[in-house]
C-alpha cells in the first residue's frame, strides 16, 4: 500500500498566518547589550514554516486527532532563519533548516528528484537515529509566539474541507506537539 503524502498549506492558509504575523518574520533572538528579546525586522523573503515539519508529523503524529496544517503549527520566517538564505556556517543555530541551502547547492543541475531523494534519506537516516531533521532549538518559542498570536487575531483559519485533516484545538497540538498527550 502507498504512503499517503500529507499535504501543505493551502494559499489561503499561508495568507492567513502572514496576516496574523504582520508579514514580519517572527523569530526572536535576545539581545544582550539592551537586555531585551528583539524580533527579526526582515519584512521580505518570508516564508511559512511548520513548526512541526510535514514529514514528521506524517511519521510521528498522524491519527493523534490535530491537524499538520493548523494555525498552531505555522509561523512566518524570513528565508534566512528558515532555509540559510545568505547564511555563514557559524549562523547554523539561528537557522531552522540549515542544511537546505548546502543541499541545493549540491544538486543544483541533477534535477529536483534528486534533491527530493536526497532529502528524504536525510529524513530517513534522523528517524532512524531518533533525532528531527531541523533545529528544533527554537520550537518552544515558536509555540509561544502562535498560541498568543492566535489569542488576538480573530479572523477564521481557513482550514480544508477534507474532513481526513481532522480541524484541532490549542491545547491538542501543544499536547501532541510536546509528546504529552
Amino acid at each position: 500500500m502507498a504512503k499517503e503524502k500529507v499535504p501543505g498549506l493551502t494559499k489561503s492558509q499561508r495568507l492567513w498566518i502572514l496576516e496574523r504575523d504582520g508579514h514580519q518574520c517572527c523569530f526572536m533572538t535576545y539581545n544582550a547589550g539592551t537586555k531585551k528579546w528583539e524580533r527579526c525586522r526582515n519584512k521580505t523573503h518570508l516564508q511559512v514554516h511548520h513548526i512541526a515539519p510535514r514529514g514528521y508529523y506524517d511519521a510521528h503524529y498522524k491519527g493523534c486527532g490535530w491537524d499538520v496544517n493548523s494555525p498552531e503549527n505555522g509561523i512566518t520566517l524570513c528565508a534566512f532563519h528558515h532555509v540559510g538564505d545568505g547564511a555563514q556556517n557559524t549562523d547554523k543555530p539561528y537557522v531552522i533548516h540549515w542544511d537546505t541551502r548546502q543541499a541545493k547547492r549540491y544538486y543544483r543541475g541533477k534535477g529536483s528528484k534528486s534533491f527530493e531523494n536526497m532529502r528524504q534519506r536525510r529524513v530517513k537516516l534522523n528517524r532512524e537515529l531518533g533525532r528531527p531533521y531541523w533545529n528544533t532549538r527554537w520550537d518552544s518559542q515558536f509555540r509561544l509566539w502562535v498560541e498568543v498570536r492566535n489569542k488576538k487575531f480573530r479572523r477564521h483559519f481557513p482550514y480544508r474541507k477534507n474532513p481526513l485533516y481532522m480541524q484541532s484545538d490549542r491545547t491538542g497540538i501543544l499536547a501532541a506537539i510536546d509528546g504529552t498527550f
